[in-house]
Formats: structure tokens, C-alpha cells, sequence
């Protein structure tokens, strides 16, 4: 019975086929199904090719897979290629090590080297670029020569082109124009405007938490970057224009008063207000007396610049140490003429006993 076996496979075993449309297995490790696919091939070894006109023009590469209409179709000498999607790497040449899945994923890419992108038209206008990381629809889709960027999420760096070390987390994540360097933005519709720079979502974002310690190796500004709050902060006068001091505050600032109170979390749920007892001043009340420490948001909250107190503080101890040594002054020179009626006191009493 087993002989049967044997002989029916070996009756019915198939060729290799050498047809475009069907399987092909050449010499050289390389694998076809499609018409066009890997039809122009004289060398080279492992490529896979699924797809009409799946690496149609490739004649050297090594390692390749495309799978999917047009996928890696232009790809001529490209090596350890993988396009998986309508179009993905249609325009490589000679880029190696780039991975892209999804319709038209780095599908403008000639010659860049090992880029990733996952998403419909992810890294779709890169053609030099390196090192890219695209997940999500259009993510990192205008990039074209910029290099060591990660954009996770739909749209997100969609506006690089040529800056390097950027990164975007999240739907919308973006930088404000291209050019910027390492430059940051975490959350949806987050944008980083600088390079060197960090943002941490988008502008309805009204609270940061972390469970663990924060630490500044620097300076820590207030949002516009114009006052500092603490560390160590840029003070050059060279850096600074329109010097003017502090006008008098010390009668002024007597007049805060530090409460105690309590917020009201549960009508205000959107601002992430605090739940324990806490401490500070009443906006309104600083209004009256120090209007430039206050402030007022779209929503018409008032909110006080503590920030600047520190520094009021210290003009209002000027001024009180000027008043301490006005009165010494004084006093001393009060001394000095109290001494001089008691010595004439003295001396006229010492006359009388004479006489």
C-alpha cells in the first residue's frame, strides 16, 4: 500500500514552473506569483515577489520581499527589503533594509536606508531619508530627506521634510514647520515649535501627574519662557533690554492676606482641581492692590503669578531695610543731640553748685 503512495506522488509531482502567473522557484532562491513579478531578474538571490509587477525591474537585489501590486517595483539593486501593500517601495532603487507596510508606504523611497513604516502612505514622500519610523496613516508622510525621526500615529510629523531627531507620539502629533531638530511632542495634537524642545500635549491639557519625583538640571520658566519660577536661570545683563527697578510694594504687599481654603472639584471637574485642603491667595483680592500679579484665562478664572512674589518679597525687604536704616539714622543722630543737652544740663548744673 505504501508502494501505491509512493508512486502516485511521483506520477503526479510538479515541475518548476517558469509562467509569471504562477509559482517559480529559480536557481537562485528567487520566488514569483504574478504577472510581471520579478520579470526582469538576472541576479541576485532570496527575493519573494507576490503581486502583479512585485519587483518587476529588480535585476541584483538580494533578500528582498514584496508582496502586494507595484510592491518594491522600481527596486533595481535595493537589498533586505520588505514592502507588504499596493505600491509600498514602488520607487526604490537601491535603498536597503526598509520594511514598509500599507498602500503606498515609502512608496517615493529611492534610496534611503533602513526606514520603517507601518500605515496607508506612511513615509510615503521619503526618498533619502534614513532611519525613519512611521506608524499610522500618513505618519511622516511630507518626510523626504530627514533622518532618525519617529512619528506613532495617525498624521503624526506629518510637516517634517528635512529636520532630524524629531519625534511625535500621537494622532496630530507634530512640529509647528519643518527644519526643527530634536524636537519632541507627546500626545494628541501635540506640537513642538522649537528644536531641543519637549511639549507634553495639546493646548486643552491642564494637568501633568507623575507619581515620582520631577528634577530640573536647569531652569523652570513660566509658559511664555519670560519669567523664571526656579533653578538655575539665565540672568546675563547682556541678555536683557528695558532695565527698570521695582517700583514700592512694601505697603502694598501688607496688605495680602495668605488664606487657607478648600477647591471645588466637583463643579469645576475639567480643571483638575485638588481635592485635601491647600493654601495661597485669592486673585481677586490681589487684583485690588497688586493688579500685575494677576491674570485671567478664556474661561474668565483669575489666576496669580506666585512666581513673582519671591522677587516682590525681596524688593519689599529693601525697602524695609532702607526704612531700618533711615531710623538708625535718626535715632543716632537723636542720640548724638540728647548726649550733648545732657553734657550742657550737666555742665550748667555743676555752674550752680558753684555759685
Amino acid at each position: 500500500m505504501s508502494r501505491r503512495i509512493i508512486t502516485v506522488f511521483a506520477c503526479c509531482a510538479l515541475p518548476v514552473l517558469s509562467l509569471s502567473t504562477g509559482w517559480a522557484k529559480s536557481p537562485t532562491r528567487n520566488t514569483k506569483l504574478g504577472t510581471g513579478a520579478l520579470a526582469n531578474k538576472t541576479a541576485g538571490t532570496d527575493n519573494t515577489a507576490i503581486g502583479f509587477d512585485a519587483l518587476e525591474r529588480d535585476t541584483s537585489g538580494n533578500g528582498n520581499t514584496a508582496v502586494g501590486s507595484g510592491a518594491l517595483q522600481n527596486n533595481t539593486a535595493g537589498i533586505a527589503n520588505t514592502a507588504v501593500g499596493f505600491n509600498a517601495l514602488f520607487s526604490n532603487i537601491d535603498g536597503t533594509l526598509n520594511t514598509a507596510v500599507g498602500p503606498g508606504a515609502l512608496g517615493d523611497n529611492t534610496s534611503g536606508l533602513v526606514n520603517t513604516a507601518v500605515g496607508v502612505n506612511a513615509l510615503s514622500s521619503n526618498t533619502t531619508g534614513e532611519s525613519n519610523v512611521a506608524l499610522g496613516i500618513d505618519a511622516l508622510d511630507s518626510n523626504i530627506g530627514g533622518s532618525d525621526n519617529t512619528g506613532i500615529g495617525a498624521d503624526a510629523l506629518n510637516t517634517n521634510a528635512t529636520g532630524h531627531h524629531n519625534t511625535a507620539v500621537g494622532s496630530g502629533a507634530n512640529v509647528s514647520t519643518d527644519g526643527l531638530s530634536n524636537a519632541t511632542a507627546i500626545g494628541a495634537g501635540a506640537v513642538a515649535d522649537g528644536s531641543n524642545l519637549v511639549v507634553l500635549g495639546n493646548t486643552s491639557v491642564v494637568l501633568v501627574k507623575t507619581s515620582g519625583d520631577l528634577r530640573v538640571k536647569s531652569c523652570v520658566t513660566s509658559g511664555d519662557g519670560s519669567t523664571a519660577i526656579a533653578g538655575i536661570c539665565a540672568s546675563d545683563a547682556r541678555l536683557k533690554t528695558g532695565i527698570r527697578p521695582f517700583p514700592f510694594v512694601v505697603d502694598r504687599l501688607a496688605k495680602l492676606q495668605p488664606v487657607y481654603f478648600h477647591w471645588k472639584p466637583e463643579e469645576y471637574p475639567e480643571l483638575q482641581l485638588g481635592t485635601g485642603e491647600s493654601y495661597g491667595l485669592i486673585a481677586q483680592e490681589v487684583e485690588k492692590v497688586m493688579p500685575e500679579l494677576v491674570s485671567e484665562d478664556s474661561k474668565g478664572f483669575k489666576a496669580v503669578h506666585y512666581s513673582m512674589l519671591p522677587l516682590m518679597m525681596l524688593q519689599g525687604m529693601k525697602e524695609q531695610q532702607q526704612e531700618i536704616v533711615r531710623q538708625r539714622e535718626e535715632n543716632a543722630a537723636l542720640k548724638t543731640r540728647l548726649e550733648r543737652i545732657e553734657q550742657l544740663l550737666r555742665e550748667r548744673t555743676a555752674a550752680a553748685e558753684v555759685r
